[in-house]
């Protein structure tokens, strides 16, 4: 087995146990905040606001089981909603 494809296989087993947890970021958090390590247009804050807006708008919409990490799997997928090729 090539080395990149064990380490995909890895990922992919990580993900899923992610996944099937369903734990999830607080409701409320707090994350410090670096600007140093910021782009000069926050991007990085902003995306991170935008994921938490869509989470809220999905939980507020009744899709309470929605986790971060799977709206993020979700914004990766291809359009078929395979992961990893298979």
């Amino acid at each position: 087995m090539r080395p990149g494809r064990e380490a995909r296989q890895r990922l992919d087993a990580i993900v899923e146990l992610e996944l099937e947890s369903e734990e999830d970021v607080p409701l409320v958090e707090d994350f410090p905040l670096h600007p140093e390590e910021e782009t000069p247009e926050f991007l990085h804050l902003a995306a991170t606001l935008q994921l938490r807006m869509i989470r809220a708008v999905e939980h507020w919409n009744g899709n309470t089981r929605l986790t971060l990490a799977r709206l993020i799997v979700r914004a990766f997928e291809p359009e078929g909603g395979q992961r990893g090729g298979r």
